[in-house]
């Protein structure tokens, strides 16, 4: 039994992301569900948000947190490049995809009925794919040649897009983003997002 657990529901795409960097280093946290809006999910997170770890005392929320205590807490893969430029340009893609790239991606389509496809298609969510496939063009990851947080803090997102949105249509004219995304979802790590 592992002593890392991951407070949260396996459909979130932040849960996805702290579950796929656990998964990438090597790590096999539990999954624990939260009763969303209770006194004991206020207890683990004061603002009744998810994911939450816990860890041999250590208590933490926010995706990003966790991500690093999970990257540099335990051995395996580095997920955050050591070169000065390609570092800040992982955050900077952390910081987007949390500030800008979550809403058009996932939060908006989520109950979007009707064709979500279409509500997609005209919606700033194509700013967003815009600038990954741009970002992606060199053919390698977000922050530079290797997987970094960055990268597993966006697939889950436009996993959901995708899932949402219709597979190919967003992804149309964006070869860059295709591949990378291809590329992702090959990845060992990414199979937990089967089961989710």
């Amino acid at each position: 039994m592992s002593d890392i657990e991951v407070y949260g529901f396996s459909g979130s795409t932040y849960t996805q992301t702290v579950l796929l960097v656990a998964a990438e280093k090597g790590l096999a946290p539990v999954l624990r569900p939260l009763e969303f809006g209770a006194e004991s999910h206020r207890v683990l997170h004061p603002f009744l948000r998810m994911p939450v770890l816990k860890h041999r005392g250590v208590r933490l929320y926010e995706t990003a947190a966790i991500a690093v205590y999970l990257d540099e807490a335990f051995p395996g893969p580095a997920l955050q490049p050591r070169a000065p430029a390609e570092h800040a340009l992982m955050w900077q893609w952390v910081s987007a995809a949390i500030d800008y790239a979550y809403e058009p991606l996932v939060s908006d389509l989520l109950g979007a009925g009707g064709d979500a496809g279409t509500a997609a298609a005209r919606h700033p969510a194509a700013e967003v794919l815009d600038q990954l496939e741009a970002a992606l063009a060199g053919g390698g990851h977000l922050a530079g040649p290797a997987v970094s947080l960055a990268d597993f803090v966006l697939v889950p997102m436009l996993r959901f897009h995708l899932a949402a949105a219709g597979a190919g249509r967003p992804l149309a004219g964006r070869p860059a983003l295709a591949a990378w995304m291809e590329r992702m979802t090959a990845r060992e790590s990414c199979r937990i997002l089967e089961a989710a």
